[in-house]
């Protein structure tokens, strides 16, 4: 394996967290409804969606057929670090460009998004793009500012499927197809509990074990609390649940798909389609949960960028990036300025091959756990203290900490240098609505019994 030197990777990694934001059209991109962009911008969030259970991501299983077509039109990332493994922090990082530390947006410590972040639907609000969501709701809550800066913000109050969602959001685009309009559709379905049970024969056949074919809740948390044995059948079944769950999404998607191209809005349209965190599966103890740790299998995401014009397509960009990247690369593509205080940058020249264009430092963090961090520089990732080479060991099981104690040290300094970028910022308490309750204890991020 080539090394390369540590100096001058964490002297770039630093000065791209210091700069916070691209350049690209920062200086002379035009600001208001006059700016220049795609028609339509639609931003798609399929919520715990493992990048390597797709095909596009060489998954050998048939999960995905629409987006692995999809993605034939549009800009593969092949290394997409989220930077949280759980849905509130990664969201309003996706929508902030901010780390959770800065944003400020916690499930586990009840608070809402900082007061006066710009959001990526602010942005496009004041551009003259209408604005509007349609979420899961649960973490997606409303009052944890994720309608910032949105015209229309909905939320399911009982967990929907995909194509579901995509309806809804189709006869709005029917209702303002003469607008510049900014979509954002986000779907619960691939998340625990695994109920796609009318897909599960694509993926399983002859199964004799114990379990039934829908995986609840309940059977996670007597699995993972060590109350029920499995063995390796029964973790595969689990494991085709939550594979035909995909695949019942994927037909969401392609409900979108289709509509676009009927509509003739698909070649021009900006379409991004992402995942907040990932799923595990027994690599490092727990079965069908997240949220818990920041190792790679909750942390990689897909991310595919169609462009206006299906430019780049066929495209697939190897370097690392990040969640924190979607915004700004909107944005720019949009003709619109970044906002300083957004610490990702466009992905446009990676998109455009620009040799310059290298792996980008990754923090991730661990929701309610502020010592639980993960900083990721290429195949180098430290994870709580200790140090991880992910081209040998990309199950995160050997420490050689001790072995390259000099890269470690790098490591550390260069993400505490990014954690002391500003402040945390003062905690907004949320209090939520009994029917938000119930949704997430639905999602098993609430027990029966208790309360936020």
């Amino acid at each position: 394996m080539e090394v390369r030197p540590v100096a001058p990777l964490l002297s770039l990694a630093l000065a791209v967290a210091l700069a916070g934001g691209c350049a690209q059209g920062r200086e002379s991109a035009p600001v208001g409804p006059e700016s220049a962009g795609p028609q339509r911008i639609i931003l798609i969030s399929l919520d715990t969606v493992r990048a390597d259970h797709l095909g596009v991501y060489g998954y050998d299983r048939p999960t995905s057929p629409t987006i692995d077509h999809f993605a034939k039109s549009a800009v593969v990332f092949e290394d997409v670090v989220a930077q949280a493994s759980s849905t509130l922090p990664s969201h309003a990082s996706i929508f902030t460009s901010q780390i959770p530390r800065h944003h400020g947006a916690s499930f586990t410590g009840k608070s809402a998004l900082a007061e006066g972040l710009p959001t990526l639907a602010g942005r496009l609000r004041d551009a003259g793009y209408r604005t509007v969501a349609f979420t899961g709701g649960g973490q997606m809550d409303r009052r944890f500012g994720l309608d910032r800066g949105f015209d229309e913000y909905h939320e399911s109050q009982r967990n929907q499927n995909f194509r579901h969602t995509v309806g809804l959001g189709l006869d709005w685009l029917r209702q303002h197809r003469q607008e510049r309009v900014f979509l954002f559709l986000h779907t619960y379905q691939p998340h625990h509990p695994y109920t796609a049970v009318r897909d599960l024969p694509r993926f399983e056949m002859g199964y004799e074990g114990s379990l039934p074919p829908t995986i609840s809740l309940d059977l996670l948390r007597e699995i993972n609390s060590g109350e029920r044995e499995i063995d390796e059948r029964d973790l595969q079944h689990i494991v085709n649940a939550y594979d035909a769950d995909l695949r019942a999404t994927d037909e969401g998607f392609r409900r979108l798909r289709r509509f676009l191209r009927r509509q003739r809005f698909f070649d021009e349209a900006l379409v991004v389609l992402t995942s907040d965190h990932g799923e595990e599966f027994g690599e490092h103890g727990t079965v069908g949960w997240h949220g818990h740790t920041v190792y790679e299998e909750l942390l990689r995401v897909p991310l595919i960028i169609k462009l206006p014009g299906n430019a780049h397509a066929g495209t697939r960009v190897r370097s690392s990036v990040r969640s924190l990247d979607i915004a700004p690369t909107i944005l720019d593509y949009a003709g619109l300025p970044v906002p300083e205080t957004f610490q990702g940058v466009s992905l446009r020249a990676h998109i455009s091959g620009d040799a310059a264009a290298g792996d980008l430092p990754a923090l991730s963090e661990l929701d309610g756990v502020p010592d639980t961090v993960s900083y990721r520089e290429g195949s180098w990732k430290l994870n709580e203290g200790r140090l991880f080479d992910l081209d040998a060991d990309p199950l995160e099981s050997r420490d050689v900490a001790s072995a390259e104690t000099v890269r470690a040290q790098e490591l550390d300094r260069a993400l505490e240098d990014w954690l002391d970028l500003r402040p945390p910022p003062s905690p907004e308490h949320v209090e939520l609505e009994s029917s938000t309750l119930e949704q997430l204890r639905a999602l098993g991020y609430l027990t029966r019994d208790e309360q936020p």
